[in-house]
């Protein structure tokens, strides 16, 4: 086993979190090493749909254009259908819009960005430990096709997912208790309607996103709770197809349509963890945390989280103090951030999973236009999240 020179921050995962922390980072003339087990581009299951604030975090990351120029396309609406057929629109107006674009696209263009900024980049290269110097994160132990050697740096990010080697390496991973559920994502051509606007159709026994791509591709995911995935037969095609029967509305829009890929799955979807930083590391992305992102705010979350944690791991470089208080900061930012959001997220999970409350508040939404404004802004990042959480909103929306 070798030794390497010392890097300032070691990213692990090039997902949008860790490629947007890396350019942040670089951007500040840090040295910058930003590690992936896969070569980009590469496909990941996901929903491919971003909140409408999401265009205004890339813009400052300097990387809106490139998305934009590499495919993304733009919603204007998303609308949402209960069990009973109920639906109401989130409705954006003339901007900012839903970004709607493939992760193989997206993830690329982010890991080129941060190329650009100055991060040395290295792909197909498996982190498997984060190594500990004088009581903290010092660095990995990585495996590449030249052997196994460590990387040290002053600051460890974890970047690496809801599966993420540096939280289990850490151990500060939590149990997930709720809600436990498998996603299963594939695209189609040849779909039925949907021009400008994305759906979200609920059933008693899950849900479905229908996200268009640009170049005539329809992102289609079903998510369902584990307990009824384990109960399902046959391969995860044969598992796609027999759950998506329960929403007629999904097989309206793809009567005709051709599955041009194949179907992948992730689960459970969520992680918790017992802390987002400690003495030399940081986590961002799905590795601090991930919650069933029905809203679609995933990649606003990770881009977001990856603007807090620059701003702090850059303090904490300049004075070469990477101890556990002088990260702590990150911790604080984040729950100011995304507490309230989150906790909206929780409502609108527990809605969800009750048809009939589902029903009761759809068709409420779509009569109530202060209340379906306020939500819609909400969900889309733009609007203050803890406005949704009190109880005179609650009230608006929920009185008879």
């Amino acid at each position: 086993m070798s030794k390497t020179a010392t890097w300032d921050a070691i990213v692990v995962g090039a997902g949008p979190s860790g490629s947007a922390t890396a350019a942040l980072l670089a951007r500040e003339g840090y040295r910058v090493l930003l590690l992936d087990r896969s070569a980009f581009p590469r496909d990941k299951a996901c929903g491919e749909y971003t909140s409408p604030e999401t265009g205004r975090v890339l813009e400052r990351l300097g990387a809106l254009r490139a998305v934009e120029e590499a495919g993304a396309r733009r919603l204007r609406q998303m609308r949402v259908l209960s069990p009973a057929g109920h639906s109401f629109t989130m409705d954006y107006g003339e901007g900012p819009h839903i970004i709607a674009t493939p992760r193989r696209i997206l993830d690329a263009t982010l890991v080129e960005h941060a190329r650009r900024c100055g991060a040395t980049v290295r792909e197909r290269t498996k982190v498997e430990a984060v190594t500990m110097r004088d009581g903290r994160a010092g660095g990995v132990l990585v495996r590449d096709k030249g052997g196994t050697r460590e990387e040290q740096a002053r600051l460890v990010v974890g970047a690496d997912g809801v599966h993420s080697v540096v939280v289990r390496s850490l151990g500060v991973s939590a149990p997930l208790r709720w809600p436990q559920n498998l996603g299963l994502v594939a695209h189609y051509r040849g779909y039925n309607g949907l021009e400008a606007w994305g759906e979200m159709h609920v059933s008693a026994s899950g849900y479905a996103g229908l996200a268009p791509q640009s170049g005539g591709l329809l992102n289609v995911g079903l998510v369902m709770p584990m307990r009824a995935s384990k109960r399902m037969k046959g391969s995860a095609v044969e598992r796609f197809e027999a759950f998506a029967c329960p929403f007629p509305a999904v097989a309206e829009r793809l009567k005709g349509a051709e599955r041009v890929t194949a179907v992948r799955g992730v689960g459970p979807i969520g992680a918790r963890v017992r802390r987002v930083s400690g003495p030399g590391y940081l986590l961002v992305g799905d590795a601090a945390g991930f919650f069933d992102p029905f809203t679609g705010e995933g990649v606003y979350k990770a881009l977001r989280g990856a603007e807090l944690a620059a701003e702090v791991a850059s303090d904490a470089l300049d004075k070469n103090d990477l101890s556990e208080k002088s990260l702590s900061r990150y911790s604080k930012f984040r729950r100011r951030e995304f507490a309230a959001k989150e906790m909206v997220c929780r409502l609108v999970q527990g809605f969800v999973g009750m048809p009939a409350g589902m029903d009761y508040v759809v068709k409420r939404l779509d009569r109530r236009d202060e209340a379906r404004t306020l939500l819609t802004g909400v969900l889309g990042d733009i609007a203050d999240a803890r406005a949704a959480l009190s109880p005179l909103y609650l009230w608006s929306l929920l009185r008879p």
